[in-house]
């Protein structure tokens, strides 16, 4: 026989090895894909997206920054403040829910 021409046991064989590798391979990639939860203490500085902004001009900024997280309610819920705000401008306050 050629060697390319392979028994049914053979071959059951060998796709058997084959899937075996294509399932390391997609474990491995999904655990490399999975998103990691960062839990921010108070005082962390942040960017903040606001989807608002997307709605109102082209060319507005969409992320608006830096805050400060002022308290953390919850593993994704914080309460941020404004850190760099012009002067007589009013501290500005937000609750924050952290979404991917």
């Amino acid at each position: 026989m050629d060697e390319d021409t392979l028994t049914y046991p053979e071959y059951v064989i060998r796709q058997k090895e084959q899937i075996e590798q294509t399932e390391q391979l997609v474990g491995e990639n999904l655990r490399r894909g999975q998103v990691i939860w960062r839990r921010y203490q108070e005082g962390d500085r942040v960017w903040y997206r606001n989807r608002l902004r997307k709605a109102r001009k082209k060319f507005m900024k969409r992320w608006c920054g830096p805050w400060r997280i002022v308290k953390a309610l919850s593993d994704v819920k914080y309460r941020i403040e404004e850190e760099n705000r012009k002067p007589g401008k009013r501290l500005l306050r937000k609750l924050f829910t952290l979404t991917i």
